[in-house]
Protein backbone atom coordinates (compact mmCIF):
# COMPACT_ATOMS: atom_id res chain seq x y z
CA UNK A 1 0.00 0.00 0.00
CA UNK A 2 1.53 2.92 -0.91
CA UNK A 3 2.25 5.82 1.97
CA UNK A 4 -0.44 8.11 0.60
CA UNK A 5 -3.74 5.54 0.68
CA UNK A 6 -2.03 4.82 4.00
CA UNK A 7 -2.08 8.07 5.44
CA UNK A 8 -5.84 8.25 4.22
CA UNK A 9 -6.81 4.87 6.50
CA UNK A 10 -4.94 6.12 9.27
CA UNK A 11 -6.65 9.57 9.07
CA UNK A 12 -10.03 8.20 8.67
CA UNK A 13 -9.29 5.88 11.47
CA UNK A 14 -8.03 9.11 13.92
CA UNK A 15 -11.58 11.07 12.58
CA UNK A 16 -13.11 8.18 13.87
CA UNK A 17 -11.44 8.07 17.10
CA UNK A 18 -11.93 11.67 17.67
CA UNK A 19 -15.97 10.91 17.09
CA UNK A 20 -15.88 8.02 19.40
CA UNK A 21 -16.75 7.92 22.92
CA UNK A 22 -14.06 7.66 25.32
CA UNK A 23 -14.20 6.01 28.23
CA UNK A 24 -11.59 5.73 31.05
CA UNK A 25 -10.15 2.80 30.44
CA UNK A 26 -7.85 2.58 27.22
CA UNK A 27 -8.16 -1.25 27.14
CA UNK A 28 -12.09 -0.91 26.83
CA UNK A 29 -11.51 1.87 24.20
CA UNK A 30 -9.42 0.20 22.00
CA UNK A 31 -11.51 -3.32 22.39
CA UNK A 32 -15.07 -1.01 21.47
CA UNK A 33 -13.30 0.94 18.65
CA UNK A 34 -10.67 -1.25 17.02
CA UNK A 35 -12.46 -4.68 17.34
CA UNK A 36 -15.61 -3.68 14.56
CA UNK A 37 -13.23 -1.52 12.40
CA UNK A 38 -10.63 -4.67 12.07
CA UNK A 39 -13.86 -7.28 11.45
CA UNK A 40 -15.22 -4.78 8.55
CA UNK A 41 -11.80 -4.35 7.29
CA UNK A 42 -11.24 -8.31 7.52
CA UNK A 43 -14.79 -8.65 5.73
CA UNK A 44 -14.20 -6.30 3.03
CA UNK A 45 -10.70 -7.85 2.30
CA UNK A 46 -12.11 -11.34 1.87
CA UNK A 47 -15.09 -10.07 -0.76
CA UNK A 48 -12.23 -8.60 -2.25
CA UNK A 49 -9.84 -10.59 -2.62
CA UNK A 50 -12.72 -13.45 -3.55
CA UNK A 51 -14.06 -10.80 -6.60
CA UNK A 52 -10.72 -10.27 -8.02
CA UNK A 53 -9.28 -13.94 -7.87
CA UNK A 54 -12.75 -15.13 -9.86
CA UNK A 55 -12.06 -12.35 -12.55
CA UNK A 56 -8.63 -13.20 -12.98
CA UNK A 57 -9.44 -16.97 -13.47
CA UNK A 58 -12.71 -15.66 -15.57
CA UNK A 59 -10.25 -13.88 -17.77
CA UNK A 60 -7.71 -16.47 -18.21
CA UNK A 61 -10.51 -19.23 -19.11
CA UNK A 62 -11.63 -16.72 -21.64
CA UNK A 63 -8.10 -16.72 -22.97
CA UNK A 64 -7.68 -20.62 -23.06
CA UNK A 65 -11.14 -21.13 -24.65
CA UNK A 66 -10.00 -18.38 -27.34
CA UNK A 67 -6.89 -20.50 -27.86
CA UNK A 68 -8.23 -23.50 -28.37
CA UNK A 69 -11.30 -22.61 -30.60
CA UNK A 70 -10.69 -19.40 -32.20
CA UNK A 71 -14.20 -17.48 -31.68
CA UNK A 72 -15.79 -17.59 -28.52
CA UNK A 73 -19.63 -16.45 -26.96
CA UNK A 74 -19.75 -15.45 -23.60
CA UNK A 75 -22.49 -18.25 -23.37
CA UNK A 76 -19.05 -20.35 -24.05
CA UNK A 77 -16.66 -19.23 -21.37
CA UNK A 78 -19.36 -17.95 -18.42
CA UNK A 79 -21.25 -21.44 -17.25
CA UNK A 80 -22.92 -20.48 -14.40
CA UNK A 81 -22.72 -23.11 -12.23
CA UNK A 82 -18.65 -23.34 -12.79
CA UNK A 83 -18.40 -19.84 -11.78
CA UNK A 84 -20.50 -20.70 -9.16
CA UNK A 85 -18.22 -23.33 -7.74
CA UNK A 86 -15.44 -20.90 -8.65
CA UNK A 87 -17.02 -18.34 -5.85
CA UNK A 88 -18.00 -20.93 -3.45
CA UNK A 89 -14.24 -22.28 -3.71
CA UNK A 90 -12.78 -18.99 -2.75
CA UNK A 91 -14.98 -18.25 -0.12
CA UNK A 92 -14.44 -21.66 1.83
CA UNK A 93 -10.84 -20.82 1.06
CA UNK A 94 -11.19 -16.91 2.78
CA UNK A 95 -13.46 -18.87 5.96
CA UNK A 96 -16.63 -17.41 4.16
CA UNK A 97 -20.12 -18.60 4.20
CA UNK A 98 -20.87 -19.13 0.56
CA UNK A 99 -24.01 -19.29 -0.03
CA UNK A 100 -24.91 -15.63 1.14
CA UNK A 101 -22.06 -14.26 -0.70
CA UNK A 102 -22.51 -16.00 -3.68
CA UNK A 103 -26.26 -14.77 -3.94
CA UNK A 104 -25.20 -11.37 -4.17
CA UNK A 105 -21.40 -11.29 -5.55
CA UNK A 106 -22.58 -13.70 -8.74
CA UNK A 107 -24.65 -11.06 -10.09
CA UNK A 108 -21.69 -8.59 -9.72
CA UNK A 109 -18.97 -11.00 -11.49
CA UNK A 110 -21.33 -11.73 -13.79
CA UNK A 111 -21.56 -7.87 -14.84
CA UNK A 112 -17.86 -7.75 -14.65
CA UNK A 113 -16.70 -10.71 -16.49
CA UNK A 114 -19.76 -9.25 -19.29
CA UNK A 115 -18.41 -5.48 -19.48
CA UNK A 116 -14.94 -7.46 -19.94
CA UNK A 117 -15.78 -9.89 -22.25
CA UNK A 118 -17.39 -7.27 -24.62
CA UNK A 119 -14.59 -5.00 -24.61
CA UNK A 120 -12.65 -7.70 -25.80
CA UNK A 121 -13.83 -10.45 -27.61
CA UNK A 122 -16.55 -9.85 -30.55
CA UNK A 123 -18.89 -12.66 -30.31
Amino acid sequence: MSSQKMSSVINAFDLYCENSHMPNDFQEFWAKTWKPISQKCLNIAKHKFIMRKSFELFKAHCVLNELKNGNICFSDVFLESEEIDILQSLCKHVALHGEEFVIFGLLFHKKRCMRYFQNKYIC
